[in-house]
């Protein structure tokens, strides 16, 4: 059985090497679109200098799905309007290159049901910094950064989106300018005007064709000597799309086969007793945020070996596989014995299944 477990897990790596390494999650804006967003104190500080002034922000947030992938983007800031009359220690005199490009950095808490916020890159930052009444002109630019806060709702996965911060951990560079700080950063906070909200999402996979074969060899060592056997595991995956999240079905083991050659003089019978189901259980995502694998498991591993006439072992566990998109690393490749049927010596502690699919399955991302 555990057999079956690499095959899959084999399968399923070469899919994603066949359809690309995608995200385990896309998320959605709801209803996106036009969006304004007002901050009554936004302040510009840097080397004892502090600009504060009401902001208003004009911009769109995509209507379309969007991977949680670094650098992804989400919309954009086309318009920045700055009440100068209102402003305090200074005042900004130009607003640059708009629009300036919003893409997703990373996201904060665990998706897709803990999320508690997305930091946003804002690409393309630029503005003219006006202090000491005008006689200093500085020119910023560069790559800011905000937090778009986000609270649950009663649907799960899905968020409200709070509020739009500016983040005072990134700092932007001083483009031009003399007797200008070198760099400065932003701190408030923007409300939004109308109410948006984020529902994220697994990404679904499909299976094709539905069955498949594996095969490959069983092992086990005890007393000093060790013996392998071949085995062959058929399988039948789900018809429906599967979503890469924990528990999901993916199918179920539909029968297999043992031949072990004799070892040492002591003949050797092995079969499966039992089949259980082919579960998702976690997603491996990199730095990026990009799915590079996951892990599934195989409830109810049983197997049965007779060493001799009078010696059976019954081996019986959880087998677990880790997929990936270079190919299958085994996690829990070892199947425990449960039980000396016969209170014997022979019985090794553990058995081992190593193999490959050699059915060609196509997994498509939804």
């Amino acid at each position: 059985m555990r057999r079956t477990s690499t095959s899959l897990l084999a399968a399923l790596a070469m899919l994603v090497a066949v359809s690309g390494a995608a995200n385990a999650y896309t998320m959605r804006f709801e209803p996106g679109g036009s969006i304004t967003a007002t901050s009554s104190a936004l302040t510009f500080e840097g080397s004892g200098i502090s600009v504060i002034c009401p902001v208003t922000l004009n911009g769109t947030l995509s209507r379309e799905s969007i991977e949680l992938t670094a650098n992804r983007q989400i919309g954009s800031i086309t318009e920045v309007s700055i009440r100068r009359t209102s402003c305090s220690g200074g005042s900004v005199s130009g607003v640059l290159s708009l629009p300036w490009s919003m893409t997703l950095n990373t996201t904060l808490g665990t998706a897709p049901n803990e999320l508690t916020g997305l930091l946003v890159n804002v690409v393309g930052s630029s503005f003219n910094l006006e202090i000491f009444g005008g006689f200093i002109n500085c020119l910023y630019s560069g790559t800011g950064g905000a937090l778009l806060g986000l609270t649950t709702t009663e649907t799960p996965g899905t968020y409200r989106i709070g509020t739009l911060s500016a983040l005072r951990a990134v700092e932007l560079p001083l483009h031009s300018g003399a007797g200008c700080p070198a760099r400065g950063h932003f701190t408030g906070s923007f409300t939004l005007a109308t109410t948006q909200r984020v529902a994220v999402s697994p990404h679904e996979l499909t299976i094709e064709p539905t069955r498949a074969t594996a095969e490959g060899t069983l092992e086990f060592e005890t007393e000093g000597w060790r013996a392998s056997c071949t085995t062959e595991v058929r399988f039948e995956f789900e018809t429906s799309p599967i979503p890469l999240t924990r528990g999901a079905r993916m199918g179920t083991p539909i029968g297999g086969a043992v031949e072990c050659a004799t070892a040492e003089e002591v003949h050797i019978e092995a079969r499966y007793l039992e089949w259980g189901w082919l579960e998702y259980h976690s997603s491996l995502i990199d730095s990026n945020g990009r799915f590079t694998g996951g892990a599934l498991a195989i409830y109810r591993v049983a197997i049965l070996i007779t060493l001799e006439p009078r010696q059976k072992c019954l081996f019986e566990d959880l087998a677990e596989v880790l997929i990936g998109v270079n190919g299958p690393t085994y996690l829990g490749n070892q199947i425990a014995l449960k039980q000396d049927l016969n209170a014997g010596r022979r019985c090794p502690g553990w058995i081992r299944i190593r193999g490959r699919l050699i059915t060609l399955l196509e997994l498509r991302f939804i």
